[in-house]
Protein backbone atom coordinates (compact mmCIF):
# COMPACT_ATOMS: atom_id res chain seq x y z
CA UNK A 1 0.00 0.00 0.00
CA UNK A 2 2.50 2.39 1.31
CA UNK A 3 4.69 1.68 -1.92
CA UNK A 4 1.56 2.27 -4.42
CA UNK A 5 1.14 5.57 -2.53
CA UNK A 6 4.98 6.45 -2.91
CA UNK A 7 4.82 5.31 -7.36
CA UNK A 8 5.48 8.39 -7.93
CA UNK A 9 8.26 9.65 -5.52
CA UNK A 10 11.18 7.83 -6.42
CA UNK A 11 13.45 9.01 -4.09
CA UNK A 12 10.86 8.36 -1.27
CA UNK A 13 10.54 5.10 -2.66
CA UNK A 14 13.72 4.30 -2.50
CA UNK A 15 14.02 5.23 0.82
CA UNK A 16 11.34 2.54 1.89
CA UNK A 17 13.47 0.08 -0.13
CA UNK A 18 16.28 0.61 1.90
CA UNK A 19 13.95 0.94 5.18
CA UNK A 20 12.56 -2.95 4.44
CA UNK A 21 15.71 -4.22 3.65
CA UNK A 22 17.14 -2.85 6.96
CA UNK A 23 14.07 -3.83 9.03
CA UNK A 24 14.24 -7.77 7.26
CA UNK A 25 18.29 -7.52 8.19
CA UNK A 26 17.26 -6.89 11.51
CA UNK A 27 14.03 -9.69 11.79
CA UNK A 28 17.36 -11.92 9.74
CA UNK A 29 19.42 -11.52 13.09
CA UNK A 30 16.97 -11.91 15.80
CA UNK A 31 15.48 -14.98 13.95
CA UNK A 32 19.14 -16.68 13.76
CA UNK A 33 20.12 -15.89 17.20
CA UNK A 34 16.88 -17.30 18.82
CA UNK A 35 17.59 -20.36 16.86
CA UNK A 36 21.18 -20.81 17.97
CA UNK A 37 19.96 -20.43 21.30
CA UNK A 38 17.03 -23.19 20.94
CA UNK A 39 19.40 -25.39 18.84
CA UNK A 40 19.36 -28.55 20.79
CA UNK A 41 19.25 -32.43 19.84
CA UNK A 42 15.61 -33.44 19.77
CA UNK A 43 13.60 -37.10 19.02
CA UNK A 44 15.56 -39.46 16.57
CA UNK A 45 13.90 -40.87 13.57
CA UNK A 46 15.17 -42.95 11.03
CA UNK A 47 15.56 -40.91 7.67
CA UNK A 48 16.50 -41.59 3.92
CA UNK A 49 19.87 -39.16 3.99
CA UNK A 50 18.43 -38.15 0.13
CA UNK A 51 15.21 -37.34 1.84
CA UNK A 52 16.31 -34.91 4.10
CA UNK A 53 18.58 -32.92 1.46
CA UNK A 54 15.47 -32.75 -0.14
CA UNK A 55 13.37 -30.92 1.99
CA UNK A 56 16.21 -28.59 2.86
CA UNK A 57 16.68 -27.54 -0.86
CA UNK A 58 12.77 -27.11 -1.38
CA UNK A 59 13.40 -24.45 1.81
CA UNK A 60 16.38 -22.86 0.06
CA UNK A 61 14.38 -22.99 -3.51
CA UNK A 62 13.48 -18.87 -3.65
CA UNK A 63 17.08 -18.35 -2.80
CA UNK A 64 18.37 -20.55 -4.94
CA UNK A 65 16.16 -20.20 -8.10
CA UNK A 66 17.10 -15.90 -7.88
CA UNK A 67 21.02 -16.69 -7.82
CA UNK A 68 20.78 -18.73 -10.89
CA UNK A 69 22.41 -21.19 -9.05
CA UNK A 70 22.25 -25.65 -10.40
CA UNK A 71 22.50 -27.69 -7.01
CA UNK A 72 24.07 -31.49 -8.18
CA UNK A 73 22.71 -34.19 -5.28
CA UNK A 74 24.64 -37.34 -5.93
CA UNK A 75 23.45 -39.39 -2.79
CA UNK A 76 22.65 -43.15 -2.65
CA UNK A 77 18.39 -43.37 -1.94
CA UNK A 78 19.38 -46.48 0.54
CA UNK A 79 21.65 -43.79 2.65
CA UNK A 80 19.76 -43.99 6.34
CA UNK A 81 20.39 -41.50 9.65
CA UNK A 82 18.64 -41.75 12.79
CA UNK A 83 18.81 -38.51 13.97
CA UNK A 84 16.53 -35.32 15.11
CA UNK A 85 15.58 -35.05 11.70
CA UNK A 86 14.60 -31.16 11.79
CA UNK A 87 17.69 -30.53 13.06
CA UNK A 88 19.92 -32.06 10.48
CA UNK A 89 17.73 -30.32 7.29
CA UNK A 90 18.36 -26.94 9.36
CA UNK A 91 22.09 -27.95 8.98
CA UNK A 92 21.95 -28.91 5.37
CA UNK A 93 19.68 -25.23 4.60
CA UNK A 94 22.57 -23.24 5.90
CA UNK A 95 25.42 -25.20 4.29
CA UNK A 96 23.22 -24.75 1.31
CA UNK A 97 22.27 -20.63 1.76
CA UNK A 98 25.95 -19.97 2.89
CA UNK A 99 27.00 -21.80 -1.04
CA UNK A 100 24.46 -19.67 -2.78
CA UNK A 101 25.36 -16.25 -0.77
CA UNK A 102 29.17 -16.83 -1.65
CA UNK A 103 28.04 -17.56 -5.22
CA UNK A 104 25.94 -14.61 -5.51
CA UNK A 105 28.57 -12.71 -4.03
CA UNK A 106 31.11 -13.02 -5.90
CA UNK A 107 31.76 -11.95 -9.47
CA UNK A 108 32.40 -14.79 -12.02
CA UNK A 109 31.85 -17.44 -9.48
CA UNK A 110 30.69 -20.96 -10.93
CA UNK A 111 27.27 -21.08 -10.04
CA UNK A 112 27.19 -24.66 -9.14
CA UNK A 113 26.62 -26.25 -5.53
CA UNK A 114 27.21 -30.54 -5.08
CA UNK A 115 25.96 -32.28 -2.35
CA UNK A 116 26.68 -35.90 -1.55
CA UNK A 117 26.66 -38.40 0.98
CA UNK A 118 28.46 -41.47 2.24
CA UNK A 119 29.50 -44.20 4.80
CA UNK A 120 32.97 -42.96 6.34
CA UNK A 121 35.27 -44.17 8.81
CA UNK A 122 36.78 -41.41 11.24
CA UNK A 123 39.10 -41.22 14.16
CA UNK A 124 36.99 -40.46 17.61
CA UNK A 125 38.92 -39.33 20.89
CA UNK A 126 40.61 -42.18 21.65
CA UNK A 127 42.11 -42.75 18.34
CA UNK A 128 39.56 -45.67 17.27
CA UNK A 129 37.98 -45.88 13.67
CA UNK A 130 34.45 -45.03 13.92
CA UNK A 131 31.97 -45.59 10.97
CA UNK A 132 30.24 -42.10 10.23
CA UNK A 133 27.52 -40.66 7.59
CA UNK A 134 29.11 -37.95 5.51
CA UNK A 135 26.69 -35.59 4.21
CA UNK A 136 29.20 -32.66 2.10
CA UNK A 137 28.29 -29.45 0.56
CA UNK A 138 31.00 -28.44 -2.07
CA UNK A 139 30.03 -24.72 -3.96
CA UNK A 140 31.82 -22.44 -6.28
CA UNK A 141 32.75 -19.73 -4.31
CA UNK A 142 35.64 -18.48 -3.55
CA UNK A 143 36.06 -20.54 -0.46
CA UNK A 144 37.11 -19.51 2.69
CA UNK A 145 39.73 -17.20 3.96
CA UNK A 146 42.30 -18.81 5.61
CA UNK A 147 42.90 -16.49 8.48
CA UNK A 148 39.64 -17.12 9.93
CA UNK A 149 39.08 -20.90 8.92
CA UNK A 150 39.57 -22.22 12.76
CA UNK A 151 37.24 -19.71 13.87
CA UNK A 152 34.60 -20.13 11.56
CA UNK A 153 32.01 -21.46 13.98
CA UNK A 154 32.38 -19.01 16.41
CA UNK A 155 29.09 -16.96 16.64
CA UNK A 156 28.88 -13.71 14.87
CA UNK A 157 32.48 -14.31 12.77
CA UNK A 158 31.37 -13.45 9.10
CA UNK A 159 33.39 -12.09 6.32
CA UNK A 160 30.39 -11.20 4.34
CA UNK A 161 28.51 -7.95 5.49
CA UNK A 162 25.45 -9.19 4.99
CA UNK A 163 26.08 -12.18 6.96
CA UNK A 164 24.98 -12.39 10.60
CA UNK A 165 28.11 -15.07 11.56
CA UNK A 166 25.20 -17.65 13.49
CA UNK A 167 24.65 -20.26 10.43
CA UNK A 168 27.86 -22.05 10.65
CA UNK A 169 27.65 -21.95 14.38
CA UNK A 170 24.16 -23.63 14.08
CA UNK A 171 25.62 -26.18 12.04
CA UNK A 172 28.10 -26.81 14.45
CA UNK A 173 25.78 -26.74 17.31
CA UNK A 174 23.80 -29.35 16.03
CA UNK A 175 26.17 -31.66 14.90
CA UNK A 176 28.06 -31.14 18.61
CA UNK A 177 24.50 -32.14 19.88
CA UNK A 178 24.71 -35.22 17.37
CA UNK A 179 28.61 -36.37 18.67
CA UNK A 180 29.49 -35.59 15.36
CA UNK A 181 32.34 -33.29 13.86
CA UNK A 182 32.57 -30.94 10.91
CA UNK A 183 35.02 -30.82 8.47
CA UNK A 184 35.98 -27.65 6.43
CA UNK A 185 38.07 -28.15 3.00
CA UNK A 186 38.94 -23.76 2.55
CA UNK A 187 39.65 -24.61 -0.65
CA UNK A 188 37.49 -27.73 -2.53
CA UNK A 189 38.98 -29.47 -5.63
CA UNK A 190 36.15 -27.41 -7.52
CA UNK A 191 38.04 -24.17 -6.53
CA UNK A 192 34.88 -23.19 -3.66
CA UNK A 193 34.63 -24.52 -0.28
CA UNK A 194 33.87 -27.36 1.05
CA UNK A 195 31.80 -28.63 4.17
CA UNK A 196 31.18 -32.05 5.20
CA UNK A 197 29.36 -33.27 8.41
CA UNK A 198 30.67 -36.65 10.11
CA UNK A 199 27.60 -38.02 11.79
CA UNK A 200 27.88 -41.22 13.96
CA UNK A 201 26.48 -44.30 12.54
CA UNK A 202 26.45 -46.54 15.44
CA UNK A 203 25.10 -46.85 19.07
CA UNK A 204 25.11 -45.99 21.62
CA UNK A 205 25.27 -42.41 20.49
CA UNK A 206 23.40 -42.26 17.64
CA UNK A 207 22.23 -45.11 15.27
CA UNK A 208 22.19 -44.48 11.52
CA UNK A 209 22.70 -47.22 9.04
CA UNK A 210 22.19 -48.03 6.00
CA UNK A 211 22.95 -50.67 3.01
CA UNK A 212 25.26 -50.03 0.12
CA UNK A 213 23.30 -49.06 -3.01
CA UNK A 214 23.99 -47.45 -6.27
CA UNK A 215 24.31 -44.06 -5.80
CA UNK A 216 21.18 -41.68 -7.48
CA UNK A 217 22.36 -38.47 -9.03
CA UNK A 218 20.19 -35.47 -9.21
CA UNK A 219 20.46 -31.80 -10.62
CA UNK A 220 18.04 -28.84 -9.88
CA UNK A 221 17.73 -26.27 -12.98
CA UNK A 222 19.72 -28.92 -15.06
CA UNK A 223 22.39 -30.46 -14.28
CA UNK A 224 41.48 -29.92 0.10
CA UNK A 225 42.23 -28.34 3.20
CA UNK A 226 40.62 -29.65 5.62
CA UNK A 227 39.54 -28.01 8.98
CA UNK A 228 37.59 -30.43 11.62
CA UNK A 229 35.50 -28.95 14.68
CA UNK A 230 34.70 -32.11 16.86
CA UNK A 231 33.21 -31.14 19.96
CA UNK A 232 36.03 -29.73 21.64
CA UNK A 233 38.85 -28.91 19.30
CA UNK A 234 39.54 -27.68 15.71
CA UNK A 235 41.83 -29.73 13.54
CA UNK A 236 43.48 -28.38 10.48
CA UNK A 237 45.22 -30.41 7.34
CA UNK A 238 46.22 -28.62 4.47
CA UNK A 239 44.92 -29.22 0.69
CA UNK A 240 46.40 -33.04 -0.71
CA UNK A 241 46.80 -34.39 2.73
CA UNK A 242 45.19 -37.13 3.85
CA UNK A 243 43.86 -35.75 6.51
CA UNK A 244 46.12 -37.16 9.51
CA UNK A 245 48.59 -34.36 10.41
CA UNK A 246 46.18 -32.10 12.43
CA UNK A 247 46.88 -29.46 14.86
CA UNK A 248 44.48 -28.88 17.73
CA UNK A 249 43.20 -25.63 18.34
CA UNK A 250 40.50 -24.13 21.28
CA UNK A 251 36.97 -24.81 20.87
CA UNK A 252 34.53 -22.36 19.37
CA UNK A 253 32.98 -20.23 22.46
CA UNK A 254 29.37 -20.67 23.76
CA UNK A 255 28.40 -16.78 23.97
CA UNK A 256 25.37 -18.49 26.17
CA UNK A 257 27.53 -18.98 28.60
CA UNK A 258 29.06 -15.57 28.48
CA UNK A 259 26.90 -13.60 30.39
CA UNK A 260 25.42 -10.15 28.38
CA UNK A 261 28.21 -10.67 25.67
CA UNK A 262 25.66 -12.48 23.42
CA UNK A 263 23.69 -9.56 24.12
CA UNK A 264 25.95 -7.04 23.51
CA UNK A 265 27.10 -8.81 20.19
CA UNK A 266 23.24 -8.64 19.27
CA UNK A 267 23.29 -4.68 19.47
CA UNK A 268 26.37 -3.77 18.24
CA UNK A 269 24.97 -5.81 14.97
CA UNK A 270 21.80 -3.69 14.88
CA UNK A 271 23.15 -0.20 15.52
CA UNK A 272 26.14 -1.28 12.16
CA UNK A 273 22.67 -1.59 10.43
CA UNK A 274 20.47 1.86 12.00
CA UNK A 275 24.02 3.73 11.03
CA UNK A 276 24.29 1.98 7.59
CA UNK A 277 20.19 2.82 7.04
CA UNK A 278 20.90 6.77 8.27
CA UNK A 279 23.87 7.14 5.80
CA UNK A 280 21.54 5.98 3.01
CA UNK A 281 19.07 7.96 3.72
CA UNK A 282 18.53 11.53 2.20
CA UNK A 283 20.63 14.55 4.35
CA UNK A 284 21.79 11.09 6.41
Amino acid sequence: MLREDLADRPESLAVLEKISRAVARLDSIVVDVLRFARTSCGRRERRGVLELVEEALASCEAERSAAGVEVRVEIDPALELSADSSAITQAIVNLVRNAIDAIRETPGASPRVRIDAARRERLDADGRRVPVTMIGVEDGGPGIDESIVDRIFTPFVTTRESGTGLGLAIVHRIVDAHSGAVTIAARSPSGGARIELLLPASEPEIDAGADGGESATRDRLGDGGASAHDGSRVAHAHAGSTGNGTAACAPAPNPLDQGGELDHAVAERMRRTRRRLREQMPGG
